[in-house]
């Protein structure tokens, strides 16, 4: 159960690359911020955060 948890942590971060470097390639092909990916990818870092911080919070409460 644990490895399945931090393989879904780790298909999150591959996520989050992926919508980066999706938002580059549309900003640097029309010239100007798109709001719709820009929010989203606000919104995945602050999941993505959310994840981290408890994945990390589980792994230190196991470790004791």
């Amino acid at each position: 159960m644990k490895i399945m948890k931090i393989i879904v942590h780790l298909i999150a971060i591959g996520s989050l690359i992926l919508l980066g470097f999706v938002y580059v390639a549309y900003v640097k092909r029309d010239g100007s911020l798109l709001w719709v990916p820009g929010v989203l990818l606000f919104f995945s870092i602050c999941f993505n955060w959310y994840l981290y911080w408890r994945l990390f919070n589980k792994l230190s409460k196991d470790k004791k």
